[in-house]
């Protein structure tokens, strides 16, 4: 779970730098939420066919695992990009 955070923080932090992410109005805002929100949903969808492969092997510790992880990402979907 630790790995999938910092993951997930270096693919946040990899598009803009902090000194550099300036976004000047909000035609560039919604722009970059769009595609912010459509990263969430490819890690929602690549982390569930890695859970569904867990449950093929019986691997139910990394089935849980995997779905904590969308149940959180999908969290910060349902905050961000209503």
């Amino acid at each position: 779970m630790k790995k999938d955070f910092l993951i997930i923080m270096f693919f946040i932090f990899s598009f803009n730098t902090i000194s550099s992410a300036q976004v000047k109005n909000e035609k560039e805002a919604a722009k970059f939420l769009n595609f912010y929100c459509l990263e969430l949903v490819k890690t929602i969808e690549s982390s569930y066919y890695e859970q569904v492969e867990a449950a093929k092997l019986n691997n139910w510790e990394t089935f849980m695992k995997k779905g904590s992880w969308i149940a959180g990402v999908a969290e910060v979907y349902s905050n961000l990009c209503k």
